[in-house]
C-alpha cells in the first residue's frame, strides 16, 4: 500500500503484483521519469485498488489485468498511457473484475514521453482508455461520472458484454 506518495519509474521498470497479492494506491502518483514504462501487471488472482485522487501516468498499459484479477479505480486518474486498463484475450469468459467510477482516463500532457526500448509501436494519442476481452462488465455507476478524453478510442470491447453508465467521452477521434 502506498499512501500519499510519489513514485518515478525508469524506462523498463515494471510493477508486477503476484497471485493473491494486493496493490493499493491511496492519494499516490506513479509516473515515468523521462521515458514511458511498461506499467502494472496484475497476475492471476491479484488485486489492485486506486483511490482518493491517485494517478498512474506514462505507461504502455497502465494496468494490465490477467484473468482472474480484480481492478478498482475510484476517484483517480490514468493519464498519458497507450492503454489505461487492459485485459488480454482469454479462452471463454473471464471472471476478472474491472470497476471504474468517478475517474478520468486520457492524454493530459501535450504528448507521450519518449518510448522505452522495445516498446510496441503506438500512435500520438492513447489507443484506448479501457480495452477488455472476453468479459462481462459494467463501467461506471450511480456515483461520480467517468471522463474519457483525448483518446483514439474510449473503450474497446472484444467478445464482451459491456454496459456503460455515467461516463463522458470528449475529443475521442482518429489518431493520425
Amino acid at each position: 500500500t502506498f499512501i500519499n506518495s510519489t513514485g518515478y519509474t525508469s524506462a523498463n521498470a515494471q510493477i508486477i503484483v503476484l497471485p493473491g497479492g494486493t496493490f493499493v494506491l491511496d492519494s499516490t502518483t506513479i509516473s515515468g521519469c523521462a521515458f514511458m514504462w511498461p506499467g502494472i501487471t496484475l497476475d492471476t488472482t491479484a488485486r489492485m485498488l486506486m483511490k482518493k485522487g491517485s494517478e498512474l501516468r506514462d505507461a504502455n498499459n497502465g494496468i494490465h489485468a490477467l484473468h482472474p484479477s480484480y481492478v478498482e479505480v475510484a476517484g483517480s486518474r490514468i493519464y498519458d498511457c497507450v492503454r489505461g486498463i487492459y485485459t488480454p484475450p482469454f479462452a471463454g469468459i473471464s471472471t476478472s473484475q474491472v470497476i471504474v467510477h468517478g475517474s478520468k482516463i486520457g492524454l493530459d500532457a501535450s504528448a507521450f514521453k519518449q518510448n522505452y526500448q522495445g516498446q510496441p509501436q503506438h500512435g500520438l494519442i492513447p489507443k484506448a482508455g479501457v480495452e477488455i476481452n472476453n468479459m462481462v462488465m459494467t463501467l461506471g455507476g450511480s456515483g461520480q461520472r467517468n471522463e474519457f478524453f483525448k483518446l483514439n478510442t474510449g473503450i474497446v470491447s472484444n467478445n464482451s458484454f459491456l454496459t456503460v453508465k455515467n461516463s463522458e467521452f470528449r475529443n475521442v477521434g482518429y489518431d493520425t
